[in-house]
């Protein structure tokens, strides 16, 4: 759980809506207005420079360094939040999934819960209301409930299958079985892999040429789309993962 939250981190910024080349110097936000300014689309929002000493694949297992980049994206995640009001319902979503999957991280289960909720609010589709973060909430149950780590993954899956068992399943056996099917295939090599193949020649494109030292990666904070997607994509799952 902990490398397919970080891949989708890594992804995000890497392949963040509208990638620009001119993007805002340092990774600093905008400084946040009196009054929050009303943004329509992911193109209204400012774009933030990560610099990576390293590729991204590499970052992955890379504990400070990963941890470097998360706090540096938090941190303009907020500044965003507190200065724009976000009203691009697809935007805000991705927003606070990217939180969601910080909080997660950073075992910050109070946020995360909060977050959950507000994802939840947001969804239209019916199946989506239901299912969005079933996975964060019952990993969220197991570790408030202090489990030993021999018994951590029984208790996880008896908490995500109990929950299962009261939705509606006419109403949500397609993400339920999409859910399935992306846990089936994903491991820390998969993501790996995908981060080697897709996000690391996206980032050296925005580095000095020939090098690592320093890459540059630039976001608007907004995810691509996180709808299913083959197994070769894992990041891009159903909500129902986040």
């Amino acid at each position: 759980m902990t490398f397919t939250r970080r891949f989708a981190l890594v992804r995000c910024v890497a392949f963040g809506a509208g990638l620009l080349a001119a993007a805002l110097p340092g990774g600093g936000a905008e400084p946040a207005a009196p009054a929050k300014l009303p943004v329509r689309t992911a193109d209204d929002l400012p774009r933030h420079t990560y610099a990576l000493a390293q590729a991204p694949s590499a970052i992955l297992q890379n504990d400070a360094a990963f941890s470097t980049l998360a706090v540096a994206v938090q941190r303009d995640l907020e500044a965003d939040l507190l200065a724009y009001d976000i009203q691009d319902r697809t935007t805000l979503e991705s927003y606070k999934t990217t939180q969601l999957s910080l909080a997660m991280l950073g075992h910050d289960y109070a946020a995360a819960t909060r977050l959950i909720r507000e994802l939840r609010a947001l969804e239209e589709k019916p199946s989506l209301k239901l299912t969005t973060g079933l996975v964060s909430e019952a990993w969220i149950g197991t570790q408030l409930a202090q489990r030993p780590p021999g018994k951590q993954g029984p208790d996880f899956e008896t908490r995500l299958a109990a929950t299962v068992g009261k939705l509606p399943w006419d109403v949500v056996q397609n993400e339920i079985k999409e859910l399935k099917s992306d846990y089936e295939v994903r491991s820390p090599a998969l993501l790996i892999g995908l981060a080697q193949e897709e996000i690391d020649p996206a980032a050296f494109q925005r580095a000095s040429p020939g090098n690592w030292s320093p890459c540059a990666t630039s976001s608007s904070m907004c995810c691509p789309s996180r709808r299913r997607s083959s197994p070769r994509s894992p990041a891009r799952s159903p909500r129902t993962t986040r």
